[in-house]
């Protein structure tokens, strides 16, 4: 006599089984329906991910959503990228002397920008399409990238 054997089929994430569409032969699964999307933070439940203490360390974190969580970034590399970012915007203020961009629709003003295209840090020339590390000139531009592509590079999940 031999003996029985059984296949477990687990649905994959956000799936069921269709009992009405699947046979023996053949398994159906269907999209199960979205669950409401949050419309405050608070309704957002669960945050789970990394926070930047006082003393920039990273420490995991995973609570019900509340006014004391609200730095918890999804990823350890965002919370790191906070960082960087963080660094940068006060070394930029730094290097453009108190110049602040006018980002208006009507702005003809240009601004040397450092962005982050298909993956790679790039310096461009934007008027009203606002960036964060924007500069008064091309040289203060380059020469800030060329002293800090270590924390663009680390910044860049949140420059894209």
């Amino acid at each position: 006599m031999k003996e029985e054997k059984t296949i477990t089929i687990t649905a994959p994430e956000g799936y069921e089984v269709d009992k009405e569409k699947s046979s023996f032969e053949k398994i159906v699964f269907r999209a199960l329906p979205d669950k409401e999307l949050p419309r405050s933070w608070g309704e957002l439940n669960n945050v789970s991910g990394y926070y930047v203490t006082d003393t920039a360390d990273l420490k995991v974190y995973s609570f019900l959503a509340c006014e004391t969580n609200r730095n918890t970034w999804p990823t350890k590399e965002e919370a790191e990228a906070s960082i960087a970012l963080a660094q940068l915007c006060q070394l930029r203020d730094r290097y453009n002397g108190g110049w602040k961009p006018d980002w208006g629709r009507e702005s003809d003003e240009l601004k040397h920008c450092v962005n982050i295209e298909c993956g790679k840090i790039t310096a461009n020339i934007w008027s009203t399409t606002q960036h964060v590390l924007a500069f008064k000139t091309p040289e203060l531009r380059d020469k800030f990238m060329e002293n800090f592509s270590d924390l663009i590079e680390k910044a860049k999940p949140l420059l894209g």
